[in-house]
């Protein structure tokens, strides 16, 4: 066995013992080959024994005496057991020229790190420290890539051929041993090229020294660059909130809407980033330290951080704000490179920092205030970069619950409420303690309470900072009683709580499932330390849902329209003497303004602007869905629909009507019902009527008729036999028919200057009507012209009217000149002048009291020669015998007045007995005109000879 001597103290006397370590049995022939294991933890210089024991043989020899038994004839001996590597502490470069100064002084050596930089040089002097228990590694051995020296195949890799060895010398130092040696990096002088090293060095117990690494870049004890020093800086520090909006340098004097000094405000609780942009030529790795006093101007507390970019860790004692850390305690802080990317190349030498902080509640800070900031590097004193720029701030902790409502529109903003189950009330506005409700619910809904509370700055403005620290609801509902005559029943209060995160809350309200106004009283509870509530203040005396509390209605009755409620009537165009209610028939001369009316069964409210009417017109049964050709060639296959008026009932009742419906709107495009549309064999177009609204719970109405998916339709149902309270109508063609029976003129010669009065005389064989007409007018055989409209007073059926409309003076002479009279309904021509023989001539007027003598005397000498003329002839046939007669005959129509035209093939109508000179004279001439034509131009002012020129000129 082998054993362990320990020593015990017992009073004032000092054992040896011994305790058994391993043992082993059976060896034969005596030689042991054995392993011992000496324990986990045995290490140092100890004391063990080896003897055989437990033989029952024999006696048992002892070891010679060469051997020194003890008395038990154990043979001692001492071991010193080493089972701790050495560990490299430090690898340093000497600071100052080979050979200069005093190596043993610690000011002229600095220690280099992995992934930074050293000047280069021919020597260059190195320092290992190695710490070992019991006793130091004796030798050690540096091993060192210079790229620009010993890159053999240039491919930028230290690859383990390519190293170099260097011996060192130690100073034999424990525990703490010092290797001294030198190696020329020069070759990488100007190029920043890389310096690669490892450390091989072994104790006595050749256990391998830790952390010397080995050959290459992932595997070496460090890596440097060779270059000359640079010095740090801080460009600039900047903050952002946690979605990455930066505060604004300065606010202008007349600042635009939604800025202000909220953009320059770090909020109780809330995460902000302090984004300071720095800058080292030897590489961001170089940077040692970065200090960052936020508040230097308050005195009374520590706002400093600092900041170690080798370990990217922040660190802070602050009782103003903390570092933002992750779930596992560790820092959030970053820094990455310009384009916010991971820093992959340790000599990046622009990089920005991002260290997170949160600012605690209740602070007492009231100013504006600016950071300080300062960085250091492992080689150098700090720098502080006063002239970079550097946000200022201020601090706030203010907040209130958003609340914010459309009076006007009687609407819920901020915060709202919303039905989530069908049917869905639209609008949950309330104004506590008034007796109607716009919207409710039913039984059992669930309600979505949603808004936000807001820190007060800028909240007048309507910017919104939410705080994002986790809060509390404490939602109650308050106990509510029976009341019989409403249909109420009795529910007991209830409490609930809800946590929420960013300032934001959408909390559902499970409703009970029974009738009544509930009342809910909601605030912020286990606020953080330090934090406050304003929105009791600020709601005091509000009576609006939503500002600290709300009341929601459960309505479990769906409205219901009055079975035999249902009426219809001609509206206000309605024509005198017709039946104004209307039943199962729905005539065209009406149902361009058609009134209507129900009542409806409703405790609590209706959304008025969700109550229509609505119809479409079927051919044949509307629960077939045939929709008539008619409606769809104007209006597709949908339902057309118009707004109802809602106005208070009776208790419990609402009556919704609407007044002068057109149920067949006319627009671009579309075409009235004519009679030969319904004039068809075996058709029947049937109009269907229905109401559609909700109640405040959003529960559709009950018994009021409906659509169907399936393009099918029912109306209201009636208990009348007559229809009168049924909502399905049949279609008939029904309209007043005008004619025109008789015209005239007043004066029926006009001349120019004269007004002339068209009067008209119409019969109506249809419906009592109004008959619309419009006038134009032809002369010369031109396009009519329009003179004007004429409206009628009510005509009924089978009677006559006269109408009349004065036209303006004429300021030309005419010819040939007639009325078109048209119905300005259906564009029909209900008269036309000139195929009614009703033409007429404007005359030229009269000028001067001598042109009237001059025409009496003409006309006197003409009556006087003509009767001259007839007692000649009296003579003469008294004197003269039958013969003569003839002759005589002959000889007058020889000198007749209306001259024969040869050249014309149409006959004339005979002319009168006598005519004036002048006419005879132009008919002479102008044989190709009627006399009628040539007295129209005479009456235009032509004369004779003025007729001659013109045809010569034509």
């Amino acid at each position: 066995m082998v054993e362990k001597r320990g020593i015990e103290v017992e009073g004032e006397f000092t054992n040896i013992t011994w305790t058994e370590i391993a043992n082993r049995s059976g060896a034969i022939g005596g030689y042991y080959d054995w392993n011992v294991n000496l324990g986990l933890f045995a290490s140092g210089l100890e004391t063990f024994r080896f003897r055989a024991a437990g033989y029952d043989g024999g006696d048992t020899l002892c070891p010679p005496a060469e051997y020194n038994p003890d008395s038990d004839c154990g043979i001692q001996f001492n071991l010193s057991i080493d089972i701790l590597n050495p560990n490299l502490l430090s690898f340093e470069l000497y600071k100052r020229n080979s050979g200069e100064g005093d190596v043993n002084n610690d000011e002229n050596w600095r220690s280099v790190f992995d992934d930074s930089w050293a000047t280069p040089k021919i020597l260059q002097d190195f320092r290992l420290t190695i710490s070992d228990i019991p006793t130091p590694p004796e030798s050690a051995v540096l091993h060192v890539w210079v790229q620009y020296d010993h890159d053999a195949n240039s491919n930028g890799l230290a690859e383990e051929s390519e190293y170099i060895q260097v011996a060192t010398t130690s100073n034999g130092a424990a525990p703490n041993a010092t290797f001294i040696g030198t190696y020329n990096d020069f070759a990488n002088s100007g190029l920043k090229g890389k310096v690669s090293v490892w450390i091989e060095s072994y104790d006595l117990a050749g256990n391998p020294v830790d952390g010397g690494g080995g050959p290459g870049f992932d595997n070496d004890y460090l890596t440097y660059v060779g270059m000359d020093l640079e010095y740090p800086t801080i460009k600039s520090l900047n903050i952002e909130d946690s979605n990455g909006v930066r505060m604004l340098s300065n606010i202008p004097a007349n600042a635009p809407d939604g800025v202000g000094i909220w953009n320059q405000t770090m909020f109780a609780g809330n995460q902000y980033n302090l984004i300071i942009e720095a800058e080292d030529g030897n590489g961001w790795k170089d940077v040692e330290m970065l200090e960052i006093i936020l508040a230097p101007e308050e005195t009374n507390y520590d706002s400093t951080i600092v900041y170690y970019p080798r370990n990217q860790s922040a660190y802070a004692t602050s009782e103003l704000f903390s570092i933002a850390v992750d779930s596992a305690g560790d820092s959030l802080a970053t820094i990455r490179t310009l384009d916010g990317n991971v820093l992959i190349d340790p000599f990046e030498p622009e990089f920005i920092i991002n260290i997170p902080i949160n600012f605690e509640w209740g602070l007492p800070l009231s100013s504006q205030y600016t950071p300080s900031f300062q960085i250091k590097d492992l080689d150098n004193s700090p720098v502080f970069s006063e002239s970079s720029y550097r946000q200022t701030w201020t601090y706030q902790n203010d907040m209130r619950l958003d609340f914010r409502s459309n009076l006007d529109e009687k609407r819920m903003i901020s915060p709202t409420l919303t039905d989530q189950n069908i049917p869905i009330s639209e609008n949950l506005y309330h104004e506590i303690g008034q007796e109607t409700f716009i919207g409710s619910v039913t039984g059992g809904d669930v309600v979505m309470f949603s808004g936000q509370y807001s820190f007060t700055s800028g909240i007048l403005e309507n910017v919104f900072i939410t705080p994002e620290a986790e809060l509390t609801m404490e939602i109650t509902r308050k106990e509510v009683f029976r009341d019989s005559e409403r249909d109420y029943d009795p529910v007991e209060e209830e409490i609930t709580t809800h946590t929420f995160t960013g300032g934001v809350f959408d909390i559902p309200i499970k409703m009970p499932s029974y009738q009544n106004e509930f009342e809910y009283e909601f605030r912020l509870i286990n606020l953080p330390v330090g934090a406050e509530d304003l929105t009791t203040a600020y709601c005091f005396g509000s009576v609006i849902n939503g500002c600290g509390k709300f009341v929601i209605k459960v309505d479990d009755e769906a409205p219901k329209l009055v079975f035999g409620s249902w009426s219809a009537s001609r509206g206000e165009t309605a024509s005198n003497g017709l039946e104004p209610e209307l039943y199962d028939k729905m005539p065209t001369s009406s149902y361009h303004c058609v009134d209507v009316s129900s009542q409806i069964e409703e405790r609590g409210s209706l959304a008025e602007d969700a109550t229509t009417l609505n119809w479409i017109y079927y051919n044949g049964n509307p629960q077939d869905g045939n929709v008539w050709n008619v409606y769809q060639n104007n209006y597709g296959t949908t339902p057309l629909s118009a707004s109802m008026n809602l106005s208070a009932g009776s208790l419990g009742y609402i009556r919704a009507s609407a007044d002068c419906v057109d149920l067949w709107p006319v627009g671009f495009g579309q075409f009235d019902v004519t009679e030969s549309n319904l004039n068809i064999p075996g058709l029947e177009v049937n109009l269907v009527m229905w109401v559609e609204t909700v109640d405040g719970a959003g529960s559709p109405i009950i018994g009021a008729g409906r659509y169907f998916d399936d393009g099918s339709a029912v109306g209201i149902e009636g208990n009348d036999n007559d229809g009168q309270d049924s909502s399905t109508y049949m279609l008939e063609f029904e309209g007043s028919n005008f004619e025109v029976r008789n015209t005239r003129t007043i004066p029926d010669s006009p001349q120019v200057g004269d007004k002339i009065t068209l009067e008209v005389e119409l019969v109506n064989s249809g419906i009592p009507g109004i008959a619309n007409l419009e006038i134009k007018s032809v002369t010369n055989n031109q396009p009519p012209v329009f003179e004007g409209y004429i409206t009628s007073e009510i005509i009924g059926k089978d009677q006559a009217q006269w109408v009349s409309i004065e036209l303006e003076e004429f300021t030309d002479a005419t010819t040939g000149m007639y009325y078109i009279v048209y119905d300005n309904e259906t564009k029909d021509i209900l008269f036309n002048g000139k195929d009614e023989g009703k033409t007429f001539n404007v005359k030229v007027t009269a000028s001067g009291t001598d042109g009237l003598s001059t025409g009496l005397i003409v006309i006197v000498l003409i009556g006087v020669i003509a009767i001259l003329a007839v007692v000649v002839v009296v003579i003469s046939r008294r004197n003269r015998e039958d013969d003569l007669e003839d002759e005589f005959e002959y000889d007058y129509e020889d000198d007749k007045s209306y001259a024969s035209i040869p050249q014309q093939t149409q006959t004339y109508s005979a002319p009168a007995a006598a005519v004036s000179p002048e006419m005879a004279e132009a008919m002479e001439k102008f044989s190709f005109w009627t006399q009628e034509e040539i007295q129209g131009y005479f009456d235009q002012g032509w004369s004779v000879q003025q007729l001659e020129e013109w045809l010569e000129n034509q």
